[in-house]
This record gives C-alpha cells, structure tokens and sequence, in this order.
C-alpha cells in the first residue's frame, strides 16, 4: 500500500511539474530573444539548461510511475529497421559532437528491413541507452549495432550500444537496474540524472519477452545487449472495394484530407470530407454513411464534442459507426476513445492498410468484395530514391500507392512556403501535430520525430530548428513538380461550373476563412482552366499565398 501511494504521488507530481516548467522555458526563451545584457543572458543560459534537465527529469519520473502501476501496453505493428536507426542518428549525432566523441552505428545484413513489433517501446530502449553511454563517456567514443539471429518463432532483434566510458565497478552490477541506483556516486557526482534510465530499459524489454545483459570493465567502457523477439513483417497483397459504402472523413487540414480520400480511392467508396465538426453535424442531418473517421482535435468544436452532438439528435443512425483520428500517443488509446463513445481509434499518420482494415470492420459485409492488389509497376525517379531524408518504402507502405505518395510529398514539399504567424500557443502547436503527421505519411522521420519531441514536451524554443530542417528537406523535393505528382491528364473544367465555384470561394474569402480558401484552390488544381481563366486562376493562388485577402477579392469581383 505505501509503495502504490508513493507511486500515486509521483505520478501526480510530474503531470502538476510539466505546465509550470514549459512556462518557465518559454519566458525565458523571450528573455533570451530580446535582452541585450551579457550578465543578463548568462543567467538566462544557465535558467534553461536547468529547466530542460529538470523537464526531462519529470518524463523519466513518468515513465517509471506508468511502468509501476502496469500501464504500459505492447501495441505491435510494422516497422522500418532503417528508419528506426536513421532516427536515433540525428537525435544524438549533435550530443556526440558536443562531447568531442565519436557515434557510430552498424546494421548487420541479416536484419530485415521490416518488422513486426512496438516501435515505440523499441525506440524507447535504444534512447535510454545511447543517452546513458554519451552521459557516462568523455573520451574516445561509442558503437550502436543492430544484428539479429533467426529463431522457430520469428527473429531476435539484438541492440547493443558499447562505449569507452568510466565503466561500472563489479559490486555495482548487482544493483545495476534497480529503481533510483546511481553506482560509484563518489566519481560519478557531477553527472546528472535519476537512476530510473536502465530500470525502465529493463522493464520494457521484459514487457516484450526480451533480455538484457551488461559487460562492463571499470575505467575501461560498457557494452549494454538488448535481445527481444520480434516477427518478420510479411507483404500483404489483399483489398477490398465496396462502391456502395459510403463515409465521410472530418479534418481541419487539407492535406490530411486529401491523403486520406487518396488512400481508400482504389477501395471505390464513396467519400466525402469537411474542415470541421460543425459542417460534419449539419452533412449527417442530410445524409446516412457507413463510417465517419472524425479528427479529434480540431478547432472550435473538437472530436469529441462532434460526435457527443451527434448521438445527441434523434436522426443520428445507431449503425453508423465513428472512428477517431488521433496523433496523440502512448498506452491506453483505444480504451480511453471507446470510452468517449468512439468504435475505435485510428493513430496518425494513418497507414494504407490499418486504414483498410480497420474500416472493412464496420461496413456491412454485403458492401464487400475481396480484392486482389496488381502492385504498380511504374518506377520512382532516381533522385528521389537517393533522397537521404525520405525512406521511400516507408512513404510507399503508409500512402498505398505511388500516386498518394507523391501528391501527398509535393504538398509536404510547400510546408516551408505556409504562413508561420499564429494568434496563440493552440494554433502553434496545431500546425506542429500537422507536420508531424505528414512527416510520417512520406517517410521522413527526422521531421516527424523532431515534431514529435516538440510536441510531447511542449517545448517552443525547438520550433525555428524544425522549420529550418523542413526547408532544407524541401530544397531536395524541388524536382517534384505538379506534373510529376499527377501526372494524368488533368480534367477539364466545365465553364457553366466556374461563377458557382468562384461565389464559393469569395464567400471563404469575405470570412477570411483560410483552411477553406487553400482546400477548395487545391481542389481546382486538379483541374484543367480555360484557357482565359488560367492566370486568373494562378493569381489567386500567389494571392492567397501572400495572404492578401484584397488582391483576391479583386481577382473574384
């Protein structure tokens, strides 16, 4: 019992401790921005290397308590090896400079390149120790391999992370992954930290059925070996079309929109999208679908509050079943949507398959046709497979096919070119859980994971190196054109269609309504314009990405 309230008390502690923290560094992230006073900004460099000690003392203090009470569970999927080391490189690579020390990482030829298992978790192990090798080595410098052996089951995923650090005397092996332990605390004073890094090592390779061992030399380096087993992930080749089914799929951004509707266009349902919640309420009233996959962080009316008013009105069908899209991570998900009233979660960036699969649950069987895939024989340009930030067969797996990826990474590409003013932190951080979704979608995770970070600590002073890596990514999409994208014969556009459409978009205009205005001009991309029409038609786009709302009123009257 008095273990369980410490753990109570701990857990309660590092949620209150975060908020307050976050401010902290932010302010004092102003001060740094503004002050022109050396002794002044001294102070202020020494406040943040506290506050995000301190704040990476909370989230491992977290981990531990989750671990504690249970709450960690093993969500399997499938995984990119390459990916998943490409992402622990430019995490540490800066670290390791820092230090003057040399990071080296080798993947042996027999891991596959695919496998199934909780990344995650996985993840999560190989930062804990990588991050205990540069705390502990000053000299000299560390190896992180990646091997694996073939057992009846499946494979053994083997990590080890050896370096030439102070090394760990003999009776401190003992009581090496015990909670809170700090071995030789007489040499090791200085260096900061919790003593929980290697229990939670230990904690999730057991939860995975996994192992770890540790040889150390004292003055002479340690090699830490993880060994968990994991499955090779098989290539499926099975669909399903159902023409008759019908959903409707909620989002306040576009892109995902558009990624979304391109991921299910060979599943020939009928699909409709909308910006947000309200229209989503209004479009059930007059319609019945099958499935709605709802968004369920939006502005002005959430998720959440979307389907509460949904089920609230007595012509909302019982048999239409909602899905959640949701970036948001960790243990516990589903459950906690199903409790909301949801029928089940969707994790984003949503991949080809979860997404068919999931969706295939809650159609009524006899909209159903099995299918077989033909995979596309067209290839990818060179420069593109050389591309030393998107992992194109990871981009491939989540977008389903070459031509979703490659629309899907021309709008990745503009990121760069998007207004970055925001009225306050929601919408800054909004923009952040965007990106980090796209990122996902095509592959490239050091955008995703760097959004990732930004978003799980709330931490703003990380934001300009994000948006300076999006440029550089984007510097080397620059040979992806439109053309390229889509490179079908764009369809042309009915003349009698063009006074309807513009009325719509000068009605999104006079509400300065931007998400709308950058939809429904994407949307007419598509389309081929007569051919007086065309450069009006490229002047509203230079318009709206000025943000000059009196240059497009003027184009549309």
């Amino acid at each position: 019992m008095e273990s369980k309230s410490k753990d109570t008390f701990l857990a309660n502690l590092s949620h209150e401790f975060r908020s307050p923290i976050n401010t902290i560094i932010g302010m004092n992230e102003m001060i740094l921005r503004e002050n022109q006073n050396e002794t002044i900004k001294k102070y202020a460099l020494s406040i943040e290397s506290a506050a995000t000690h301190l704040l990476s003392l909370v989230n491992e203090v977290l981990d531990y308590t989750k671990l504690s009470f249970g709450e960690i569970e093993i969500v399997e999927g499938k995984y990119g090896t390459d990916t998943l080391v490409q992402v622990l490189q430019d995490m540490f690579k800066y670290a390791a400079e820092k230090k003057d020390i040399y990071l080296r990482f080798d993947v042996s030829p027999t891991v596959p390149k695919r496998l199934l298992g909780d990344v995650l978790k996985i993840r999560q192990i190989c930062i804990n120790l990588l991050s205990n090798a540069i705390k502990y080595t000053d000299k000299g410098g560390i190896r992180f391999t990646l091997d694996c052996e073939t057992t009846e089951e499946g494979v053994n995923l083997i990590i080890s992370v050896k370096d030439t650090g102070i090394g760990i005397k003999e009776e401190d092996l003992k009581n090496l992954f015990s909670e809170f332990h700090r071995g030789d605390i007489k040499h090791n004073y200085a260096i900061e930290g919790t003593g929980l890094g290697l229990s939670i090592i230990k904690h999730l390779a057991e939860q995975m059925n996994g192992t770890v061992y540790v040889d150390s030399t004292y003055h002479s380096g340690s090699v830490f070996t993880v060994t968990i087993p994991q499955q090779e992930a098989k290539k499926t080749s099975n669909s399903f079309i159902a023409p008759s089914a019908r959903i409707l799929v909620v989002d306040d951004t576009p892109l995902n929109l558009k990624v979304i509707k391109g991921l299910l266009k060979r599943t020939e349902m009928q699909v409709d999208i909308t910006l947000s919640g309200e229209d989503c309420i209004k479009r059930c009233r007059d319609n019945k679908y099958d499935v709605i996959l709802l968004d369920d962080r939006m502005p002005d009316i959430s998720g959440v509050e979307t389907l509460r008013a949904l089920k609230d009105t007595d012509t909302f069908p019982p048999e239409t079943k909602v899905i959640a899209l949701t970036g948001n991570t960790g243990d516990g998900l589903r459950e906690q949507y199903l409790s909301y009233g949801f029928d089940d979660y969707l994790p984003k960036p949503v991949k080809a398959a979860t997404l068919e699969k999931t969706i295939s649950k809650y159609i009524p069987k006899e909209k159903i046709t099995n299918v077989e895939i033909i995979p596309p024989t067209e290839k990818l340009p060179e420069w593109l497979l050389a591309n030393k930030y998107i992992d194109v067969d990871e981009g491939l797996k989540m977008c389903g096919s070459r031509e979703v990826f490659l629309g899907t990474l021309l709008g990745f590409s503009k990121i760069p070119e998007e207004p970055r003013s925001f009225a306050n932190d929601e919408e800054i951080f909004r923009k952040i859980h965007s990106i980090k979704t796209i990122a996902g979608l095509v592959g490239c995770s050091s955008v995703h994971y760097l959004a990732w970070e930004i978003e799980k600590e709330h931490n703003k002073k990380k934001i300009p190196k994000l948006f300076v890596l999006c440029e550089e990514v984007a510097e080397t999409l620059s040979p992806l054109t439109e053309k390229e994208a889509y490179p079908k014969t764009l369809e042309e556009l009915d003349n009698d269609a063009l006074p309807t459409l513009y009325r719509h978009l000068g009605e999104y205009v006079s509400d300065f309504n931007d998400e709308a205005v950058g939809s429904m001009l994407n949307a007419l991309s598509r389309y081929e314009f007569p051919e007086r029409e065309r450069e009006r038609f490229e002047m509203l786009k230079e318009a709206h990405k000025a943000a000059d709302w009196i240059k497009m009123r003027e184009l549309l009257n």
